[in-house]
């Protein structure tokens, strides 16, 4: 009866002891995470400051952000009403207004401290790149001459929403604009070639245009430096914008170069292909090269 009473007292200090080292455990993992989600709190990343600040520096541009929000499921952040404003004193500049700024990132890099976020979004902005001044030369933009310096990578970079607008060569008449219906630019981080996809529509000849390719690396110290390379179609263009032709364009091509330089090569094809005052429709084809400076809009 002893030796019985005894093996049950000995089950119970074992029942109780296997209980007790698994809510040990599972308590000291719970407070290295209270711990380590206090310190993430403590050194909150996506503050209305620390984005001024990484946007500025990347635009070089000062940033007046309207309206700032924190997100927590997700991490991140969103701004609205983003205004990048020219420096004192600068002539021929506009101001830059972006309505949506939103910054995405993930509580494994946080509780790591991985410099991170899975996705930067940009949505409904207008910029207008200034007529040349008397010396020919541009005023700049917003991000043309910005230098970040952070090593914060970036899983996913998306644009929508967006127009560029580009003054005619004498000012006079209408702009040519472009139109971004959708961009996206994947692994975005210091030294490395962005993979990217485009889909635009441009005002003359009016019609879509999609492209693929690499970005990069970017060189912060002279953007228009930076290489970049890829394919385009062009469909569905109307030259009816012209008075003296008409027809619908289709095209394909290549480019590679850097921003400041992007030499593109391809062909062309207008099945029905008319001049004014002529009597009947032909066919035309024809192949091309360009220069194109990406940071003015220039062809040459």
């Amino acid at each position: 009866m002893l030796i019985e009473q005894r093996s049950e007292a000995a089950r119970e200090r074992k029942t109780r002891h296997s209980f007790g080292w698994p809510a040990v455990v599972a308590a000291v993992v719970l407070g290295a995470l209270i711990i380590d989600a206090a310190v993430v709190l403590w050194n909150w990343p996506f503050t209305r400051k620390a984005l001024t600040e990484a946007l500025a520096d990347s635009s070089g541009f000062a940033v007046r952000i309207g309206r700032f929000h924190k997100t927590y499921f997700p991490p991140g952040c969103l701004a609205e009403d983003v205004t990048f404003l020219p420096a004192k004193g600068a002539t021929g500049q506009a101001p830059l207004a972006v309505q949506r700024v939103a910054v995405r990132g993930n509580y494994g890099d946080l509780l790591t401290f991985h410099k991170r976020v899975d996705e930067l979004s940009v949505s409904g902005f207008h910029l207008v790149f200034p007529p040349k001044g008397p010396d020919g030369s541009r005023p700049a933009i917003p991000f043309q001459h910005g230098s970040s310096t952070t090593e914060v990578a970036i899983g996913r970079v998306a644009v929508d929403g967006a127009v560029l607008e580009f003054p005619s060569r004498q000012n006079e008449g209408e702009a040519f604009r472009v139109s971004i219906d959708r961009l996206t630019l994947s692994q975005f981080g210091s030294g490395r070639s962005l993979p990217f996809n485009a889909r635009l529509t441009i005002s003359k000849p009016q019609g879509a245009i999609e492209s693929q390719g690499t970005l990069g690396p970017w060189n912060s110290a002279n953007p228009e430096r930076t290489p970049v390379s890829g394919s385009f179609t062009y469909r569905h263009a109307d030259l009816g914008f012209s008075k003296l032709v008409s027809g619908i364009l289709d095209g394909k091509g290549t480019y590679s170069g850097s921003l400041g330089e992007i030499h593109a090569n391809g062909s062309t094809d207008i099945p029905d292909f008319h001049v004014d005052n002529a009597t009947h429709k032909v066919r035309l084809t024809t192949e091309f090269q360009v220069v194109v400076n990406g940071a003015n809009g220039d062809v040459s």
